[in-house]
């Protein structure tokens, strides 16, 4: 369905996701908290309102973004939602009054678009009103509701929408109510996947379920987030830093013929000339986005331990902080205790002095960072990888596969034979790559089927899998015991419900002293219930 919208489900944080306009939930009086909702603003800045017509609950700020924010921050829009809710039906009509205002202001061009190059405009929002919006009681009757009208009104008004879910159980009960309403295969979802497109999935949530799947992460993921693909970096420098005019089109299509790592040196000659560095430059063009894409964050929900990127960007563990989840940068961090950890193969802007951005960086690679090639190579041969965002043509990683091949080949039939090692996301097919990788990688084409040469449709229908990757791969169960979700339990579900609750409420205190009633205390609070 080519003109239907997809309704994300993402569990991370409202704040840290890279969108084209965020609800920030407020009282009548439109008066967020500025430390919850507007952290990074400067000291005596407060939201100032505006109204739009047809949506008195809803409001613009007007006086956005405040000084020192980033010009790709979401435009927040103000959504009274603080009060006595016995009755969700209204906190969905103030969901529907913010995705249509949003959307005509988007259209209209009153607000910005952050997302130039998505399919079509990203809005974020949280489970409105069940936090300490007063219907926190009625968690599973709001979210049962809101699902099939936000599908209706974001495809009415031609936006997808992510509904974020900062609590894990509001994310499965989430989960239950799109698996119902729209059905648990996504090949009858709105956006609909492909049957090839479904089996990879299964097969990669599988994997991650079982810890064998690492993820490899290259410049495409941050798209997303506003940033440029590596030869989009490489000109925009060019022209942010005088190597070639912005009118210059004879120059540019001069610049864009030669290596990209000539064009690196190019830019870092010019640099050099004027006393600057690399690092200065992209900074200059990465702190202009500094959220995660909603890759990003789907990608931190998956449980995936161990992963690889060649970014300078730290958008990646940002998405894992929203997640209250700690990852290691490697190879600058460490910790006695164990920890998820990010190996960046080509260094982070933190840390300037290991960079690869020139030929001479990657020649000198080998020598620098052996130890680095030396842990990718032993995930490649013990691991699956998903590739995300990477074009597999780094000449490191190619020397990378192809020691591992000849490691193999020397390993006796077994090892030889041992076939592919990771699955690659590609918004289209590519019968090159299939010739030159396909005895190495299984390829996965998230092309439109209605507009095959198209990335932008692709790189959406990527974010779609991704989003039913994380929904198979997540532990997230609802809780059985919490009166918060019990519209949402199937009746043999409340039988084991009032089974419990009355093994709990009325074993004895004699039971209660016995050594297996702590498994069964623990069991009750994983449920949502503990002693009552």
């Amino acid at each position: 369905m080519d003109s239907a919208s997809h309704i994300f489900l993402v569990h991370g944080d409202l704040l840290r996701i890279a969108c084209d306009a965020r609800m920030v939930p407020c009282g009548d009086r439109f008066r967020p908290d500025r430390t919850t909702w507007f952290p990074d603003a400067p000291p005596g800045w407060q939201p100032r309102s505006r109204e739009v017509d047809g949506a008195p609950a809803v409001r613009l700020v007007a006086n956005w973004p405040p000084e020192g924010y980033p010009a790709g921050a979401a435009t927040p829009w103000l959504v009274a939602v603080v009060g006595d809710w016995e009755t969700p039906h209204l906190l969905v009509e103030r969901a529907e009054q913010f995705v249509r205002a949003a959307a005509r202001e988007l259209r209209s061009g009153t607000s910005a678009v952050r997302l130039a190059r998505r399919e079509r405009p990203l809005l974020a929002m949280p489970l409105l009103g069940t936090g300490r919006g007063g219907a926190a009681q009625h968690a599973g009757a709001v979210v049962a509701q809101l699902l099939p009208r936000l599908q209706r009104v974001a495809t009415e008004e031609r936006v997808d929408v992510a509904l974020v879910l900062y609590e894990a159980d509001k994310y499965a009960a989430a989960v239950r109510v799109r698996n119902e309403s729209l059905g648990a295969d996504p090949a009858r979802w709105p956006v609909a996947l492909a049957a090839h497109e479904v089996a990879a999935a299964h097969e990669v949530a599988a994997r991650a379920q079982r810890q064998q799947l690492v993820l490899f992460l290259g410049a495409g993921v941050s798209i997303g987030a506003g940033l440029p693909s590596w030869d989009g970096l490489l000109t925009r420098l060019a022209e942010a830093e005088g190597v070639i005019a912005a009118d210059d089109d004879i120059g540019r299509q001069r610049f864009e013929r030669l290596n990209p790592l000539d064009r690196a040196r190019l830019i870092e000659v010019e640099l050099q000339r004027r006393g600057e560095t690399v690092v200065a430059a992209l900074r200059r063009v990465f702190d202009e986005h500094p959220y995660p894409s909603l890759a990003h964050t789907l990608l931190a929900m998956l449980p995936c331990n161990e992963v690889v990127t060649t970014n300078y960007d730290r958008l990646f563990e940002r998405a894992c902080a929203g997640r209250r989840r700690r990852i290691l940068s490697l190879p600058w961090e460490s910790s006695d205790e164990p920890h998820p950890w990010l190996l960046k193969l080509h260094g982070c802007l933190d840390h300037p002095e290991d960079l690869v951005f020139t030929r001479s960086d990657y020649l000198r690679y080998d020598e620098r960072r052996s130890a680095l090639k030396g842990i990718v190579q032993a995930m490649l041969m013990t691991r699956w990888m998903l590739f995300v965002g990477f074009s597999m043509n780094d000449d490191n990683f190619h020397r990378m596969v192809e020691d591992v091949r000849k490691a193999r080949a020397h390993g006796g039939p077994e090892s030889a034979g041992r076939g592919r090692f990771g699955t690659t996301l590609m918004l289209r097919r590519d019968a090159i790559l299939d010739r030159l990788w396909g005895a190495d990688l299984q390829q996965v084409s998230l092309a439109d089927p209605a507009r095959p040469g198209e990335d932008n449709p692709a790189a959406r229908r990527l974010e779609v899998w991704l989003d039913y990757v994380a929904q198979e791969a997540s532990p997230a169960r609802i809780r059985l015991l919490d009166a918060r979700f019990d519209p949402l339990l199937t009746a043999p579900e409340r039988e084991l419900r009032d089974a419990l609750a009355k093994l709990r409420d009325e074993a004895s205190a004699e039971v209660r002293r016995t050594a297996g009633w702590a498994l069964v205390q623990q069991l009750l609070e994983q449920l949502g219930g503990g002693d009552g």
